[in-house]
């Protein structure tokens, strides 16, 4: 394996073990990981919020954010996060999906064809 990979697979660990520690416990006693927050901030933003600032004694409306509603779609469809590298092109599940799918229906239709 190489050190990229083994610098990839130590930070995930890492960043899995920080996400499962405790961060403060809700009314009700359940207590609140950093991942169940960093959960609850991407649903904010995709819904939108309000937010005050103490200086000014103002609210400022958030409006939803796109990023936010794509990722939930996607982590919610089940489809995963792609990490580009630089200079490839992105190929989303759902473009290879609709590509097999195509090349699939192609294919049938030229057996048809030739019976």
């Amino acid at each position: 394996m190489s050190k990229k990979a083994v610098s990839k697979r130590m930070l995930t660990e890492y960043l899995e073990k920080l996400g499962q520690e405790a961060i403060t416990v809700n009314d009700e006693g359940t207590i609140i990981t950093r991942v169940v927050r960093l959960a609850e901030i991407v649903w904010e933003h995709a819904l939108g919020f309000e937010t005050e600032n103490m200086k000014t004694n103002t609210i400022t409306a958030v409006k939803p954010q796109v990023w936010a509603i794509n990722l939930l779609y996607d982590r919610l469809e089940g489809k995963t996060a792609s990490a580009s590298e630089p200079g490839k092109s992105k190929i989303t599940a759902a473009n290879k999906m609709s590509a097999l799918t195509r090349a699939k229906l192609n294919r049938l239709a030229e057996e048809k064809k030739s019976k």
